[in-house]
Parts: structure tokens; sequence; C-alpha cells
């Protein structure tokens, strides 16, 4: 026992990782085996394996130093991952960005979207926003006219040094001083929209990596991204793995179409007022804290579970939400919060259109309801919290980790 205890110990690594998970509590411990699918943490003497799809996310126990002056150059990817530099070049196709003496990375240049080469000035924010993020036909140079103004030409951007950019227009090609421009936005061919990664690594410096596949190994965390982008890092750098923004979108992080509540006593109380009482609450119960449930939850023992997302909804509430985007299920655990369960008692009802695709009452004897829905071709989704047998008092309905599912 003790050699497979020592034998593990000698693979994990040197930083306390904690795990944060859709439910239930932090836990903490060294880590032994990372990828895009599972974690493993030497817990207690114990290797727990946790699935990522189970995980909102993970970060070490203790955060790395973060400088307090970021690196002067954005980046932008193609592949949505936004990078801070030191320095970037570009030469034969080939992109380099410079974070420090002996630490770099280079890739195909059709990997990069667009390069600010000056530190943000925020008077000029809105500008380049607005002018990186618009449909191109043509390589951009970005001018900084003066603190207020950036201006921009068209063409084909052939290469950028150190001092220079190689910049063509109207079939002459002329090398432009780099200190003159904001930076430059590539022209990419319109493609449909890529699936999203699953998951997103920030580091030490603030940098938002856009992972497809992630590995632990010799202390180091190796990361791939969408257009050849491969880069690794100690993993004392790390300061947070995302794994929500992949394939799911959490209803507590999308605005409704329809918010209509009502108590069920009518009041003279002015309605902002009420809205303290009775407005749906994103991730958080109606005494502000956690959202809690109190049930067995598939195991032996009756116990409370918090959850760090979902929505909290009393009787009588309407909520209804456009859907966007594709989902193929929706999926929460319901159930009466467990500081009013003594007397919650709601009936809820969800259609996805015009079709019902839920009705059941639920009390707060009862153990919490999982919800798995068939969302296919869905584009309005309804929520009726209705009331109970006890007028509304009580009525806190928890959807815990609500969540649309690609």
């Amino acid at each position: 026992m003790w050699l497979g205890i020592l034998a593990v110990a000698l693979l994990t690594g040197e930083v306390e990782i904690s795990v944060l998970p859709l439910s239930g509590n932090t836990q903490s411990g060294r880590l032994v085996k990372l990828n895009q699918d599972r974690i493993e943490l030497l817990i207690n003497e114990e290797v727990q394996t946790f699935a990522t799809e189970d995980l909102l996310a993970i970060r070490p126990l203790e955060a790395p130093q973060q400088s307090p002056h970021p690196l002067p150059m954005s980046i932008d990817l193609a592949n949505g991952s936004q990078i801070r530099g030191a320095d970037f070049f570009v030469s034969q196709r080939e992109a380099t960005i410079v974070f420090g003496d002996d630490d770099q990375i280079g890739f195909p240049s059709r990997s990069v979207r667009a390069v600010r080469f000056n530190r943000p000035l925020e008077t000029l924010n809105d500008a380049w926003q607005k002018i990186s993020s618009n449909k191109v036909e043509a390589d951009l140079i970005v001018i900084r006219k003066n603190s207020n103004t950036l201006d921009h030409l068209e063409g084909i951007v052939r290469g950028i040094g150190k001092e220079k950019i190689a910049f063509e227009i109207d079939d002459n090609t002329v090398n432009i001083d780099r200190r003159r421009l904001e930076g430059v936005v590539y022209y990419r061919p319109r493609t449909s929209s890529p699936q999203k990664p699953p998951c997103q690594v920030t580091d030490h410096r603030g940098n938002t990596w856009q992972a497809t596949s992630l590995e632990f190994r010799n202390n180091d965390l190796h990361l791939a991204c969408a257009g050849d982008v491969n880069y690794s890092f100690p993993l004392t750098e790390l300061l947070k793995i995302d794994f929500s923004s992949g394939n799911l979108v959490y209803l507590s992080d999308l605005e409704p179409e329809l918010s209509n509540w009502n108590p069920f006593f009518p009041s003279v109380i002015a309605r902002d007022r009420l809205a303290k009482l009775y407005k749906p609450r994103r991730d958080r119960s109606f005494s502000g804290s956690k959202l809690t449930l109190y049930g067995a939850f598939d195991t032996d023992t009756q116990k409370e579970r918090t959850f760090e997302k979902g929505v909290a909804i009393r009787s009588k509430t309407e909520l209804a939400y456009r859907l966007t985007e594709k989902f193929s299920r929706f999926r929460a655990i319901a159930g009466i919060d467990s500081r009013t369960r003594s007397h919650g008692h709601v009936e809820l009802t969800i259609w996805g259109d015009d079709k019902e695709l839920f009705k059941s009452v639920i009390h707060g004897g009862m153990e919490p309801v999982a919800l798995d829905l068939d969302l296919m071709g869905v584009k309005r989704l309804k929520f009726l919290v209705a009331y109970g047998e006890q007028l509304d008092i009580g009525d806190h309905l928890n959807l815990c980790n609500a969540r649309f599912i690609k």
C-alpha cells in the first residue's frame, strides 16, 4: 500500500489544485493527472477522479503572482484566444509572440486575427473594438492619428518586423514605420462557426487560451488550440481552467425575454421594492447565499448540497428565454430551497415553444427532481412556477445547475 502511495506522490505536481464542481463542495489536492476529459487529485492519500464535464473550473490553491504591468501588445487569435506579448513578428507566414527572454511561441500566421501594438488608451478602445470586430474584405493597418482618433487602410500585410511592416497597397509594397500604427487586422475568410473548445485556460499573464486539448506532464501544462497553436508553461503559472466555456450555457448567464412575477396577495408596496423579494435571483438564493437543496442525491445519506450556478424563483413567476443557439438538451436539478423546504410547495411547468415538456408538483418533502429535456428545434423555453398548497409561503424553487447542452 505504502509503495503505491509513494509512487503516486512522486508523480504528483508541486501545486495544490482546487476543484470547483457543478454541485457539492470544493475539493483540493495534489495533481496526479489532467487532460480535457478528467482530472485526478491525491486527496488524503487517495487518488480521486473528476470528470471535467462535471466541473465549473479548477485553479491552484495559491494563485500565482501576477504582474501589475501587463505586457504591452494584445494579440487576438482566430480561435478566440487572447494573448498579451512583449513583441510580435510575422515572417514567411510564421507568427511569433515574444513573452520574454527565452519565452516565445510560434505558429502559422493564418491563426492571427488582430494585433494591437500599443498599450490600450481608454479614449481609443471603442474605436479599436469597432474596427477590429467588423468583417473586413482585406487586411487593415490601423493608424493612430491622435489620442482620440483611429483610421485604417486596406491592403495585404506581407510581414511584420521589429520596426517596419511590409504592406502591399495598389500592387506596391511599402515599409511602414510600426510606431505610427495602432495595430493590424487580418482578413479571414468567412467560415461556419467553429465548435467551442472544451476549456479556457488562463495563465499568470492573463492570457486566455481556448484549448481543444490539454495535458499535465513533467510539471508543465501542455495546451493545443485550433489553428496549430501549441503552448506549454509550468503548472505554477496557472491561474484558472474554465470548463464551462465549451458546449454548455448556463440559464443564469442568459437574459430572460420575459420575467413576470406576482405575490399571492396584492400589495401596495412599490414594484421596485417588491422586486427585492420576488424577482428571480441568479446564482444566489433569496437569502443571498449559495443555492442549496436537501436530498439523498443518489446516495444513502440525506444531506444538504450547495450549487454554484442556477436560478432561484418564487411563485408565481413566468420566465421565458429566446434560444439564439441550437441546443440539444436542458438539464437542471429542481427542488425547494433547503431553508424553506418545510413550507415550500409549487407547480413547475416548462414549455418548449408551444409544447409542454415538463409538469410536476415540487415540494420540500420530496427528493429534488433531475430534469433532462429534449430541446431539438426549440426556439423559446418558458417556465411557470405556480402557487401550490401553501399560498406562496416558502415557495423558493431552485433550478440548480440549470444549463443548455449543445
